[in-house]
């Protein structure tokens, strides 16, 4: 079976806890505007920032977050790859429109993958407003605006961004090692801090292989996916370019 987060929220296959996949990242949607008992927070649009500079710079430790309101009701997703729209599908995808206003979220996507065939890979992505990526609990990429600044969090890109994707560029992660006979670990957050818009794309590339590129000389890299999927292509004026029919990676549950 084939899960999707809700068509509106993601381009992407997912489901709920009651339809789970057999092969899908678990999803945790946290209000931090909120402590878990369902009380106000102090997390404001400057504090939103440091909550996970905190959680990144400590290791991806999930104690920073527990602190705040956790949905009970998990979301399960094949691909993370969002184009650009309103922040309040987040919430309403995860059935908690009512309880959580659509400003400083953060969602967690988590599991164990590993590609068709072993080499070397990154991720390769961007998000409005934050999103990151760990292998193995080591942060191997992180896209986040300005105006959601990460002074703890020491991760820096080793090379230029590439093409634009709404208001951020897609940003390269760090080279890792992996193989069909070793599942990595798989972290992927991402969430909006104002509310009105927001995005996320992950896309993975292999050392070596050949891709094409755009007029402006920008590869083009497949979605990263746990399932086939015909992501749509999107508004051109704002969405991500990708390659069609990309490899299709493993999850283990």
């Amino acid at each position: 079976m084939v899960a999707v987060l809700a068509p509106l929220l993601l381009a992407a296959p997912a489901t709920d806890t009651y339809g789970k996949s057999e092969s899908a990242l678990i999803g945790i949607f946290y209000d931090l505007k909120q402590t878990d008992d369902r009380k106000p927070t102090n997390v404001d649009h400057d504090l939103y920032a440091k909550v996970i500079d905190q959680f990144l710079s400590q290791g991806w430790d999930e104690n920073v977050l527990n602190h705040y309101y956790r949905v009970s009701r998990s979301m399960f997703t094949t691909q993370v790859f969002i184009p650009p729209m309103n922040a309040d599908n987040a919430p309403t995808t995860f059935h908690v429109e009512k309880a959580a206003k659509p400003t400083r979220w953060l969602i967690h996507y988590k599991g164990q993958v590993s590609p068709p065939e072993a080499g070397t890979y990154r991720f390769v992505g961007a998000g409005d407003d934050v999103m990151a990526i760990a292998v193995n609990g080591k942060t191997e990429l992180v896209n986040n605006r300005i105006d959601v600044p990460l002074t703890l969090t020491t991760w820096k890109s080793s090379e230029p961004d590439g093409m634009t994707v709404s208001s951020e560029k897609l940003r390269s992660g760090d080279w890792f090692d992996a193989d069909p006979d070793h599942p990595i670990d798989l972290d992927i957050i991402f969430g909006d801090n104002p509310g009105y818009g927001f995005h996320c794309e992950v896309m993975i590339q292999k050392k070596g292989e050949y891709y094409n590129t755009d007029s402006q000389g920008h590869l083009i890299l497949p979605v990263f996916q746990l399932a086939p999927y015909d992501t749509p292509p999107g508004d051109p004026k704002y969405a991500a370019t990708f390659q069609k029919n990309g490899p299709i990676w493993k999850c283990h549950q």
